[in-house]
């Protein structure tokens, strides 16, 4: 199985990431498959999360950022995702695309739920900055 991601099976678990297309039965949302969807959705975001961080240890920020786009697309408050995107602009050295992410995501916390960032993504945020100022 794939529990652990790593370079030694990164090409088959982007494989397995293809096989998952769009939510379960498509548009046709059966009540009874909900839970059954919600449940797969959830297990494919983890996956999808654990096989970024894989390809970002490999160096491979475009294809992290495929993935991890797709997966923003489908829910845009999850931040877990957010902070893997903003680790992405970061190993890229965009700081125009990180802040950017990180304003966005922060504009759609206050919009959605009313809620400001939380401590831990305004210290990554920082850090991320910062690290890029140290390159120049």
């Amino acid at each position: 199985g794939l529990d652990r991601i790593d370079a030694s099976n990164v090409e088959e678990a982007m494989r397995v990431e293809r096989l998952y297309t769009g939510d379960l039965f498509g548009d046709k949302a059966y009540v009874w498959a909900i839970q059954e969807t919600e449940g797969l959705a959830g297990l494919y975001s983890s996956y999808v999360k654990k096989l970024s961080v894989a390809l970002l240890e490999a160096q491979d920020t475009a294809g992290a950022s495929k993935l991890l786009l797709k997966l923003h697309a489908r829910d845009p408050l999850d931040e877990s995702a957010v902070r893997l995107l903003m680790q992405v602009h970061g190993q890229d050295g965009d700081k125009k695309g990180l802040t950017a992410r990180y304003t966005d995501y922060v504009k759609l916390l206050g919009k959605e739920l009313g809620i400001r960032p939380p401590a831990e993504l305004v210290k990554l945020y920082d850090s991320l900055i910062s690290g890029l100022s140290d390159r120049k």
